[in-house]
């Protein structure tokens, strides 16, 4: 257990006391029983006639008594100065040990020559030196080379103190690696000779932390400024109010020339949300937690869209001291959105108004149909397609194996395929024929298929009917073909009857 200071100079200063007075006491206590003695013993030889050996005895007792006081006195003394002793040694240990064991660097240095006289324990590990080439060394060795060339200069004009030596600093250790330290200088006298001690922290890594906390805010800065972000805090005791520089940014201030309040910034939000705000601002601290997105008119006359969370922050007892909120900027999300929905109602329009019939098939079940699709299944029955089983509209005949390959489709274990003939079933059991093709729509990692039906019937029956209308029309064209050869050979028939009747007349006639 280390003494503290105080006792041990109460204490030193006791015994020196003590010390310095034994001189005086002892000659004092010394004459006082001496002359005490002498009359005392006088009297009583006198008064008793007492024979002479009697003064003999009387100086032989005084001197055994002042021999045992004497004996008695010095060793007193002595225990004192050992104790005293011992106490300062002690001490001097413990201050010793104080500076071995301290977990920062320590030196003791000669003012004058500025060599290392002593090193902790500390200073070995942490620089890499030992006992011996530490005491080879100047306390301005341990610095950087640039603060040497400044320690040389001061040298040269007024010398060097322990406000030259302090401050932050670079050291360099033996293997030459610089740190940033800490110093700690004082200059003492001891026996009349200038010492210096000296205590360096390292601070590297707290520079570094530093370092890493600043580039964190310039970061969180940066990524505030991009995705338009801003925070305020609202004291709910004295109700003032922080807004962090990107609110300024949105809201088109200027920091530097007005002042924010939050009554200034009611009069930014939308006429149409302000009174809604009021109230959710007034009713947040019972709240606790809210989530709300709101209008705003900058100065520049810009309409903003602004999402915004508030949080309330207790003190150690949880009471509710401060008003913490988010301030987002999302109306180029709110543009994209409106973007979004507008091709999204295209979209939509474009699907509806198709010819052919569009299915989104979801594990067997129609999800979506288009108008088309419903005046093709549903056209008599008015029945809704909607989480209709897409095997009821399958042909009974084909109805399993277009089930298991939408079952495939649906597992990604066959292909889709374009536009292929089949016959498929209405609400109404009627039949009519139709181009099927597939295509499959992945999201979130579920797989659906969309079906693309062409209603082929009337096409179909246009095509019987053309069909027959050419067969027809090849019958009329392969008889027209017989009569016109019925009247070729008829006229040459006739010709040639002519013809054999004139020459047979000319050949009479002959």
């Amino acid at each position: 257990m280390f003494m503290r200071s105080s006792d041990i100079d109460t204490q030193v200063s006791s015994s020196r006391n003590i010390l310095l007075s034994a001189p005086w006491r002892l000659v004092l206590v010394y004459t006082v029983v001496g002359v005490l003695w002498i009359v005392g013993t006088s009297f009583v030889i006198e008064t008793l006639k007492l024979p002479e050996w009697s003064y003999t005895l009387r100086g032989l007792l005084f001197t055994l008594f002042t021999a045992i006081t004497g004996w008695w006195f010095i060793k007193r003394l002595t225990q004192i100065a050992i104790q005293t002793q011992r106490l300062i040694s002690q001490s001097e240990g413990d201050y010793r040990a104080l500076f071995e064991i301290h977990p920062a660097p320590m030196w003791l240095y000669d003012k004058h020559s500025l060599l290392i006289i002593k090193a902790n324990e500390a200073a070995h590990r942490t620089y890499g030196y030992t006992s011996a080439q530490f005491a080879q060394l100047k306390i301005t060795d341990l610095y950087a080379y640039s603060d040497r060339d400044e320690f040389k200069n001061r040298t040269h004009k007024n010398g060097i103190n322990s406000q030259h030596l302090s401050g932050i600093r670079k050291h360099v250790n033996q293997s030459g690696n610089s740190m940033d330290v800490d110093v700690l200088c004082h200059e003492h006298i001891f026996k009349h000779e200038p010492y210096g001690l000296l205590m360096a922290q390292n601070v590297s890594a707290h520079f570094e932390l530093e370092k890493k906390l600043a580039n964190s805010l310039r970061q969180l800065e940066l990524a505030q400024h991009i995705g338009m972000m801003g925070y305020w805090e609202r004291d709910l005791k004295d109700q003032s109010i922080r807004w962090s520089p990107e609110i300024y940014s949105i809201l088109n201030l200027d920091p530097r020339q007005e002042e924010l309040t939050f009554e200034r910034f009611l009069s930014l939000i939308h006429r149409d949300d302000r009174a809604r705000m009021a109230k959710i601002y007034h009713e947040a601290a019972s709240v606790g937690q809210t989530t709300h997105e709101y209008r705003v008119t900058p100065n520049n006359g810009e309409l903003r869209y602004v999402f915004e969370r508030t949080q309330l922050i207790g003190d150690e007892q949880g009471v509710a001291r401060t008003l913490f909120g988010t301030f987002i900027d999302v109306s180029e999300i709110k543009v994209a959105e409106q973007a979004l929905v507008r091709q999204q109602k295209r979209y939509e329009h474009m699907v509806d108004t198709l010819p052919e019939g569009v299915l989104i098939i979801h594990q067997g079940r129609v999800t979506y149909a288009n108008k088309a699709a419903c005046h093709m299944f549903a056209e008599h029955s008015g029945a809704r397609l909607r989480a209709l089983d897409i095997g009821l509209c399958f042909h009974p005949d084909h109805r399993e194996r277009e089930m298991d390959r939408l079952d495939a489709l649906h597992k990604g274990l066959t292909q889709e395929q374009t536009f292929r003939h089949i016959t498929l079933l209405r609400l109404d059991g009627s039949e009519f024929e139709a181009e099927l093709a597939e295509i499959i729509l992945e999201e979130h990692g579920h797989r659906d298929v969309q079906l693309l039906v062409r209603d082929i019937s009337q096409a179909s029956q246009m095509r019987r009917d053309l069909e027959v209308a050419n067969k027809s029309l090849q019958r009329l064209s392969q008889r027209l073909i017989e009569v016109q050869e019925l009247e070729r050979r008829q006229l040459a028939r006739d010709l040639h009857d002519d013809i054999g009747q004139q020459l047979t007349g000319i050949k009479l006639h002959l």
